[in-house]
């Protein structure tokens, strides 16, 4: 497996807060790397594509940016299966790192 498949800037350290975290670079990281992963699909190369998704779904990046969207859409007040609700800032980061 390549060490980086996706063209994208790595961060040096990684926040240990959830309120520290910068979402722009987030976001636009995570985008980076989706439109990189739609380019390689489109130019046929379905083995770097699929080794760019299982990078990308593994990132801290992904990780942090799918915890916010359970967090902040219309249900975030109801419990999953697990039966669990993220409500303050250090639950969130704990469930970013708990993910995987």
């Amino acid at each position: 497996m390549l060490a980086n498949p996706i063209n994208s800037p790595t961060r040096i350290t990684k926040p240990t807060r959830w309120n520290d975290i910068d979402w722009e670079y987030v976001e636009n990281w995570v985008y980076n790397c989706q439109v990189s992963i739609g380019e390689m699909n489109s130019l046929g190369r379905l083995d770097v594509c699929i080794e760019a998704q299982n990078y990308l779904s593994t990132t801290w990046e992904a990780r942090s940016l799918a915890v916010k969207g359970v967090c902040s859409n219309k249900g975030s007040k109801t419990p999953g299966i697990d039966k669990i609700t993220w409500k303050i800032p250090k639950e969130k980061y704990i469930a970013i790192e708990s993910l995987e």
